[in-house]
């Protein structure tokens, strides 16, 4: 991932994990950390998926008019991406398309 990177050859976080194995899918953040910082993880998980994907300014930023899933979670993931790699000990509230579907804020 570094060496791609350092080219210029364009990453994207994502997962074909399903069934019994989707509970791994949030490893990867971990693998990547290995690799690249917080912030470059944070950015392939969001604008560079987005920018992939030609939908940009639609998803992958909290923009105006853009559709917006929301993490809420401990810590700083721009600087510890591990809230993100153990979500069920991390993530504290989660919202999808503006509806609240997890919360663990007030717990």
């Amino acid at each position: 991932m570094k060496l791609a990177q350092q080219e210029g050859v364009p990453l994207v976080f994502g997962t074909d994990l399903l069934g019994h194995m989707h509970g791994r899918q949030s490893g990867e953040f971990t693998l990547r950390a290995a690799a690249l910082s917080p912030v470059q993880v944070l950015q392939d998980a969001t604008v560079n998926a987005a920018r992939l994907m030609r939908q940009e300014g639609q998803i992958g930023q909290l923009l105006p008019g853009a559709w917006a899933d929301l993490l809420v979670v401990d810590g700083d993931p721009t600087v510890d991406l591990q809230p993100l790699a153990e979500p069920a000990v991390g993530i504290r509230l989660l919202m999808q398309g503006g509806r609240v579907v997890f919360d663990r804020l007030c717990a």
